[in-house]
């Protein structure tokens, strides 16, 4: 005899398929799986091209002096990888999210932590990019205000990507610690 399904959850969102609010630990590695080879095409495509988002901190007023080292072709090439970026920020932000949620519901994480914080970094990483595509299209036109989104945005993304992976292994290890606590 098996149990009958659940019914969806009501939510800010309207109804939500309970599945999508409980993640198991194979949803995880699926999302982890799309980011890796998400990342590989990136990091693949972008090649030789020194790009602002693999930086950790650069100064502003260098922004357009390594635009401009690109070349057309560079810059070509690193639209392509920007707009693709676009996508991998969302894909990475699912995987995160996805994560967090699995070691909330596991007692990994406490429950009363937000599981949209794990959206910080890719808020960042959006940031950075718009910024960049916003000075891709209109080089050689000088933008200081958005050369200095993308310089300010950049290490922010990286820190807050730094704080989501601590919290994420400190899930794992007090997940793992405590898998035989009577629950």
């Amino acid at each position: 005899m098996t149990a009958a399904p659940t019914p969806p959850r009501r939510t800010l969102l309207g109804h939500v398929p309970t599945k999508w609010l409980r993640p198991r630990r194979f949803d995880v590695v699926v999302r982890l799986l799309l980011v890796a080879l998400f990342g590989t095409i990136l990091v693949l495509l972008s090649g030789e091209l020194a790009t602002l988002d693999a930086r950790v901190v650069y100064p502003a007023a260098s922004v357009p002096e390594i635009l401009a080292a690109m070349g057309e072709a560079g810059r070509a090439e690193y639209r392509l990888v920007a707009l693709l970026d676009c996508g991998f920020l969302v894909v990475y932000g699912w995987l995160l999210v996805t994560w967090v949620r699995f070691l909330k519901l596991r007692h990994g994480l406490p429950k009363r932590m937000p599981a949209a914080l794990a959206l910080v970094p890719s808020l960042f990483d959006a940031i950075e990019t718009g910024s960049v595509l916003r000075l891709l299209s209109r080089f050689p036109e000088d933008d200081p205000t958005f050369a200095w989104a993308a310089s300010l945005a950049t290490p922010l993304k990286w820190f807050a990507f730094a704080v989501v992976v601590i919290t994420l292994v400190v899930g794992e290890i007090t997940k793992w610690h405590h898998r035989h606590d009577a629950r």
